[in-house]
């Protein structure tokens, strides 16, 4: 048993093993003791012979095949570095290397992204604990489905004249001319409520079909942009649920966030991210944290950084902090809690069969 990582370093070194970032996912595995767990496998009904060794996110696993190299172009003898799972090289290449610290990833699906020095699971199931890349050190991780997958279809199901009027601006990328416009609209999106992804819950993991709901008929207030803040402002509340999600799990939340990936290059949503969850929310120059932390990690590995967090510190640096805006906060404080309610409700039809759930997970 392993995971595509492993079985790539394996193609790469003839080496197979197993790292415990990405292996913890599997729930077979101690989470304290970050190795196989024979007594869950007996329960699983797992022979005992599928499980190979574990090696430490960081550790040379071996050397690049002569045959390797012919497939790949890498020189022979090149050293492999054993990798992780994605959001925990995020997390590296955030430089959020020790416990109470959080980062939002945003892109196709949104994870947040608690590290902790406990491996305790979450006594109720809603949220899933695994090893961080970094030894002594865990991750409460909660996910929302699609946010990204959200943006592009309205972007090419509903903004056509954006796409031609960022062309004739020579504007690159559309949705900034698609956040232009939304940042016009208040906080709030005038009351209405957009739900898409509901807050993790990884015993009964599904969700309400894709709504808009609140607006009404008047296109001066409730436009296309207004649509399309829902949206962002969707996310955001997502974000907050899960903060509140682990903390009700933990006893504990962060005091800032850190958000990257794709979404983190929006200024809007950045904003918007901390007008919701009240933190300053921090904004890394490379955005694409998961491949700057695997390069992190592989510097260790070959003794170029003393530490995994020392790497980190080294090569992470920042580009811009947005601060909570206190007038939005009645705002965002009230849409909170209504849009729970209002999702509670839509799940409730799609679990009774009355709607289409957006996705529920394989056996519910």
């Amino acid at each position: 048993i392993g995971m595509f990582n492993d079985w790539l370093a394996y193609k790469l070194t003839g080496v197979l093993a197993v790292e415990p970032s990405n292996g913890s996912t599997t729930g077979i595995m101690s989470l304290e003791e970050r190795a196989w767990d024979p007594e869950i496998a007996k329960e699983c009904g797992l022979r005992d012979d599928l499980f190979g060794q574990v090696i430490e996110c960081g550790e040379v696993l071996g050397t690049v095949t002569a045959d390797a190299a012919v497939e790949t172009g890498l020189a022979e003898g090149t050293p492999v570095v054993v990798g992780g799972g994605d959001c925990q090289l995020g997390m590296i290449g955030v430089g959020a290397c020790e416990p109470g610290q959080a980062g939002v990833f945003g892109g196709s699906f949104w994870q947040y992204e608690f590290n902790t020095d406990k491996s305790t699971p979450d006594p109720d199931y809603r949220v899933r604990v695994n090893c961080h890349a970094i030894p002594q050190i865990w991750q409460y991780e909660a996910l929302a489905f699609k946010p990204g997958l959200v943006m592009r279809w309205y972007r090419d199901g509903f903004c056509q004249a954006e796409k031609a009027e960022a062309k004739e601006r020579g504007i690159d990328d559309v949705y900034e001319v698609m956040n232009e416009r939304a940042a016009e609209i208040p906080a709030g999106s005038h009351g209405m409520l957009c739900c898409f992804s509901d807050v993790m819950n990884y015993i009964h993991w599904t969700h309400a079909s894709p709504t808009f709901t609140n607006f009404e008929l008047d296109s001066e207030r409730f436009n296309k942009y207004t649509f399309y803040r829902a949206i962002l402002e969707n996310t955001a509340l997502l974000v907050r649920g899960h903060i509140e999600l682990v903390k009700e799990a933990t006893g504990n939340e962060p005091d800032e966030l850190i958000f990257a990936g794709g979404a983190s290059k929006c200024s809007l949503w950045a904003q918007i991210v901390a007008d919701v969850t009240g933190k300053n929310v921090h904004i890394p120059k490379v955005k694409e944290a998961t491949a700057l932390g695997a390069a992190v990690l592989a510097g260790y590995g070959v003794g170029i950084y003393p530490s995994i967090s020392e790497g980190a510190k080294r090569v992470v640096k920042w580009d811009k902090t947005f601060s909570p805006n206190p007038d939005n906060k009645a705002v965002y404080d009230q849409l909170y809690v209504q849009w729970k309610d209002v999702y509670k409700s839509q799940l409730e039809l799609a679990e009774e069969g009355k709607v289409k759930s957006m996705w529920r997970a394989p056996g519910l």
